[in-house]
């Protein structure tokens, strides 16, 4: 029998858990703030878990693993989404016609005083 604080742990890992595998799936919005706000959550899930008795403790190894595989998934799909360092080199090579369209052109620099 699980006691009523366990229960709410196990309810609120599984909460997390979903959150977790929202990280990193396309069309899902999770910016930096989601994603500490779910470090936030975790930390204190585990803070609160450490302060359980052994016995109930003990009864949230399962889930705290899941946690973890889940921060392992969404770590793999975050890292297959985000940009290589040659796509990252070749997105900031500056075109100079991009240059001279954004700044004007060294004539028109001159006559602005620059």
């Amino acid at each position: 029998m699980t006691s009523a604080a366990l229960q709410k742990l196990l309810d609120e890992a599984d909460e997390l858990e979903a959150a977790i595998g929202q990280l990193g799936v396309p069309g899902s919005i999770t910016g930096p703030r989601d994603r500490a706000e779910l470090d936030r959550r975790v930390v204190q899930l585990c803070a609160t878990a450490e302060a359980l008795p052994p016995a109930e403790a003990r009864g949230m190894t399962d889930t705290l693993a899941r946690l973890v595989q889940a921060f392992d998934a969404a770590a793999q799909r975050l890292r297959a989404a985000a940009p290589s360092a040659d796509d990252m080199a070749r997105n900031t090579k500056t075109d100079p016609r991009r240059a001279a369209a954004a700044y004007g052109s060294a004539t028109a620099r001159r006559r602005r005083g620059f």
